[in-house]
């Protein structure tokens, strides 16, 4: 974000603006998810966030921490995973928390035969959530 975005608010050059964000894999990890410690909150109170996350505990505890911290835009996380159909499927979880996928490592391999080496190196980090 721009260093002059504090200064275009202060302005009042943002009042009238609305800006939404979906933000797909919104679980937690770092503090720069945070967005009430980034460049985001610059926009608040005309900001909502929509997150989706496939982690059904990662979107409880970030809803969670929202209402302790008490923000001022509007920000919600829903447990959903984004693929090829609707309904329910296996969620494969792997060592690295932000590589979880509704896709095996198989299928990831098949798909991409040029990086088919480089991808059986990643095979220790799946581990399969039933």
């Amino acid at each position: 974000m721009s260093f002059i975005n504090p200064i275009l608010k202060e302005s009042g050059k943002f009042a009238d603006l609305c800006l939404t964000l979906c933000v797909v894999g919104s679980r937690k990890i770092y503090a720069a998810d945070d967005f009430a410690t980034s460049p985001w909150h610059v926009f608040a109170p005309n900001l909502k966030i929509y997150g989706i996350d496939a982690d059904p505990e990662a979107c409880e505890a970030a809803n969670a921490t929202l209402a302790a911290q008490g923000i001022d835009w509007f920000e919600h996380h829903y447990p959903l995973a984004v693929g090829g159909t609707v309904g329910e499927s296996t969620l494969y979880i792997t060592n690295a928390v932000h590589c979880s996928s509704l896709l095996t490592l198989c299928i990831v391999v098949r798909c991409m035969p040029p990086i088919q080496a480089m991808c059986l190196g990643f095979r220790a980090l799946v581990q399969v959530w039933l």
